[in-house]
Protein backbone atom coordinates (compact mmCIF):
# COMPACT_ATOMS: atom_id res chain seq x y z
CA UNK A 1 0.00 0.00 0.00
CA UNK A 2 1.47 3.08 -1.19
CA UNK A 3 1.20 6.24 1.41
CA UNK A 4 1.03 10.27 0.33
CA UNK A 5 0.18 13.17 2.03
CA UNK A 6 -0.61 16.59 0.72
CA UNK A 7 -0.29 19.90 3.18
CA UNK A 8 -0.91 23.31 2.96
CA UNK A 9 -3.33 26.48 3.53
CA UNK A 10 -6.41 26.64 1.46
CA UNK A 11 -5.53 29.12 -1.37
CA UNK A 12 -8.65 29.53 -3.46
CA UNK A 13 -7.91 29.39 -6.89
CA UNK A 14 -9.64 32.42 -8.20
CA UNK A 15 -10.93 34.69 -5.60
CA UNK A 16 -12.04 37.27 -7.97
CA UNK A 17 -14.88 34.82 -9.50
CA UNK A 18 -17.86 36.61 -7.33
CA UNK A 19 -19.26 33.11 -6.59
CA UNK A 20 -18.71 32.30 -2.78
CA UNK A 21 -20.06 29.32 -2.83
CA UNK A 22 -17.88 27.72 -4.70
CA UNK A 23 -14.24 28.33 -4.26
CA UNK A 24 -12.08 25.63 -5.02
CA UNK A 25 -8.83 25.24 -3.56
CA UNK A 26 -5.44 25.92 -5.73
CA UNK A 27 -3.30 22.40 -5.13
CA UNK A 28 -0.32 25.01 -7.09
CA UNK A 29 0.47 26.38 -9.82
CA UNK A 30 -2.74 27.13 -10.63
CA UNK A 31 -4.40 23.14 -10.28
CA UNK A 32 -7.09 22.54 -8.97
CA UNK A 33 -7.20 18.71 -9.06
CA UNK A 34 -4.56 17.00 -7.04
CA UNK A 35 -3.92 13.34 -9.46
CA UNK A 36 -3.86 10.13 -7.53
CA UNK A 37 -3.53 6.61 -9.56
CA UNK A 38 -6.36 4.14 -8.42
CA UNK A 39 -5.30 0.37 -9.86
CA UNK A 40 -7.73 -2.41 -10.39
CA UNK A 41 -8.82 -3.64 -6.88
CA UNK A 42 -7.72 -1.02 -5.23
CA UNK A 43 -8.91 1.52 -2.78
CA UNK A 44 -8.18 5.68 -1.72
CA UNK A 45 -9.17 6.66 1.45
CA UNK A 46 -8.82 10.58 1.62
CA UNK A 47 -9.27 13.00 4.53
CA UNK A 48 -9.37 16.85 4.45
CA UNK A 49 -9.19 18.97 8.13
CA UNK A 50 -8.60 22.50 8.93
CA UNK A 51 -6.73 23.63 12.05
CA UNK A 52 -10.64 24.29 13.96
CA UNK A 53 -11.34 23.45 17.04
CA UNK A 54 -13.55 19.50 16.99
CA UNK A 55 -16.29 20.89 18.79
CA UNK A 56 -17.41 23.22 16.05
CA UNK A 57 -17.36 26.63 17.69
CA UNK A 58 -14.94 28.34 15.10
CA UNK A 59 -16.43 26.72 11.67
CA UNK A 60 -16.39 29.91 9.19
CA UNK A 61 -16.33 27.47 6.20
CA UNK A 62 -17.60 24.55 4.92
CA UNK A 63 -15.35 22.35 2.88
CA UNK A 64 -16.24 19.61 0.35
CA UNK A 65 -13.97 16.83 -0.66
CA UNK A 66 -14.23 15.28 -4.02
CA UNK A 67 -12.81 12.51 -6.38
CA UNK A 68 -13.71 12.53 -10.02
CA UNK A 69 -12.01 10.65 -12.71
CA UNK A 70 -9.74 12.39 -15.51
CA UNK A 71 -13.28 13.57 -17.81
CA UNK A 72 -14.75 14.75 -14.39
CA UNK A 73 -17.19 12.47 -13.32
CA UNK A 74 -17.77 12.21 -9.43
CA UNK A 75 -16.66 9.38 -8.00
CA UNK A 76 -16.97 9.88 -4.50
CA UNK A 77 -17.71 12.92 -2.37
CA UNK A 78 -17.94 14.29 1.10
CA UNK A 79 -19.89 16.95 2.25
CA UNK A 80 -20.66 17.34 5.52
CA UNK A 81 -22.14 21.14 6.59
CA UNK A 82 -19.42 22.74 8.75
CA UNK A 83 -20.84 26.09 8.49
CA UNK A 84 -24.55 25.47 9.50
CA UNK A 85 -23.43 23.19 12.32
CA UNK A 86 -21.42 22.04 15.09
CA UNK A 87 -20.23 19.55 13.04
CA UNK A 88 -16.26 18.95 13.32
CA UNK A 89 -13.74 20.17 10.26
CA UNK A 90 -13.54 16.85 8.69
CA UNK A 91 -14.16 15.85 5.10
CA UNK A 92 -13.54 12.09 4.62
CA UNK A 93 -13.68 9.70 1.45
CA UNK A 94 -13.21 6.62 0.79
CA UNK A 95 -13.44 5.14 -2.81
CA UNK A 96 -12.92 1.26 -3.94
CA UNK A 97 -12.33 0.10 -7.31
CA UNK A 98 -13.19 -3.49 -7.15
CA UNK A 99 -13.23 -6.23 -9.78
CA UNK A 100 -16.66 -6.63 -11.41
CA UNK A 101 -18.89 -3.98 -11.87
CA UNK A 102 -16.56 -1.54 -9.79
CA UNK A 103 -18.28 1.18 -8.22
CA UNK A 104 -21.05 2.56 -9.73
CA UNK A 105 -20.43 0.34 -12.61
CA UNK A 106 -17.97 2.50 -13.80
CA UNK A 107 -14.85 0.91 -13.10
CA UNK A 108 -14.92 -2.68 -14.22
CA UNK A 109 -12.00 -3.82 -12.74
CA UNK A 110 -9.80 -2.11 -14.31
CA UNK A 111 -6.84 0.25 -13.79
CA UNK A 112 -8.93 3.56 -13.39
CA UNK A 113 -5.43 5.21 -14.08
CA UNK A 114 -6.01 9.17 -13.56
CA UNK A 115 -8.42 9.89 -10.77
CA UNK A 116 -8.39 13.58 -9.30
CA UNK A 117 -9.10 15.23 -5.93
CA UNK A 118 -10.73 18.40 -5.68
CA UNK A 119 -11.24 21.16 -2.50
CA UNK A 120 -14.38 23.09 -2.35
CA UNK A 121 -15.03 25.73 0.43
CA UNK A 122 -17.72 28.00 1.15
CA UNK A 123 -17.56 31.23 3.46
Amino acid sequence: MRKENYQGMFKEFDPNDADPLINLHDFGGGSTRLDVRIGANARVWSFCSVPNPFDGSANTADYDLLLVDATGNTLAISNDDQIHTTAPPLEALVFANYEGTGDNGRCGGQSRGRASLALLAAF
